[in-house]
């Protein structure tokens, strides 16, 4: 889970992390995207469209975070896969995600 603000925020994360009723200041401190700054890493997203679990917005809102830091951001939006496809589900387009994440690495200069 990247962000815990509404409408993304019906979640058992969210409930874990901050309670059933949080206040909009502990929703905004426990999101991820609301702590991007300039200073960041790169950051590899990789997630599948169809993911039951957490929302495709959620890469979506970190990547737009990134680029208004103008923290560098490759993103993957999987059509299938699924949630936790681990080294990418067999027969869908997730198994990619390990050689595209190779190549990321060695392109922002980190050894794979």
């Amino acid at each position: 889970m990247i962000t815990l603000e509404p409408p993304y925020d019906h979640t058992s994360t969210r409930v874990q992390l901050v309670g059933r009723h949080p206040t909009p200041a502990d929703s905004a401190d426990w999101s991820v995207e609301s702590h991007v700054r300039a200073r960041c890493p790169p950051v590899f997203l990789a997630q599948a469209q169809d993911d039951r679990i957490s929302d495709i917005a959620n890469s979506r809102i970190m990547r737009e975070a990134c680029d208004r830091a103008e923290v560098p951001v490759e993103a993957h939006a999987f059509a299938a896969g699924g949630h936790g496809f681990a080294m990418g589900r067999p027969g869908t387009d997730s198994a990619d995600w390990p050689n595209l994440y190779a190549g990321w690495l060695r392109r922002v200069g980190i050894p794979a």
